[in-house]
């Protein structure tokens, strides 16, 4: 049985309402990650906000972040947030309805391993690239994303295999096209 995805009981132009829209001086990466390593994904995103010359603005929930278990890793995540201050790459934990959408509205990129990311960059027209999961549990609700790209996306690459082919593809090549 196939059913709407709720986020598609609302068409763009209502969507679009229910957004703050920023004038940004600066391109912006979002990236909405369910299933990864935010810590270990850090020295790529950095990489990669200084390369374009963009910020990033990675949203997780607490729940996400492994416990530190070790004093290594206590200093590891308090590093984190005191380069959450500075950098261009910023963290934000348990973000609210409001800012999850502004965010997908405002930014250039975007880059998950979520169903809803796809759902929101496709309303609000983003150039959007979603991690293949490596974990049997997200494997098993990958279906609908690779279902929604066959029938959706009319030109381009949604699912990218890992990071680093996931950035390159979403400064090097078009935008993707999604089926109206």
């Amino acid at each position: 049985t196939h059913v709407v995805d709720p986020t598609l009981l609302l068409g763009p132009s209502i969507w679009k309402t229910k957004v703050t829209w920023l004038t940004q001086k600066k391109r912006t990466l979002v990236c909405y990650l369910l299933a990864e390593d935010v810590e270990a994904l850090y020295p790529q995103l950095y990489a990669f906000a200084k390369a374009q010359h963009c910020k990033v603005k990675i949203l997780v929930d607490w729940y996400t972040l492994p416990f530190p278990k070790t004093l290594s890793q206590v200093i590891q995540r308090v590093k984190c947030m005191v380069r959450n201050v500075f950098s261009p790459v910023r963290v934000d934990f348990a973000a609210g309805p409001q800012e999850f959408l502004n965010a997908f509205a405002n930014a250039t990129w975007v880059l998950s391993d979520s169903f809803h990311a796809v759902m929101f960059s496709s309303i609000f027209g983003k150039n959007v690239r979603i991690l293949r999961p490596k974990n049997e549990f997200r494997q098993r609700m990958f279906a609908r994303i690779e279902e929604f790209a066959q029938q959706a996306v009319a030109e381009g690459e949604l699912i990218a295999e890992d990071v680093p082919s996931a950035l390159a593809s979403l400064v090097e090549e078009q935008p993707l096209q999604f089926n109206t």
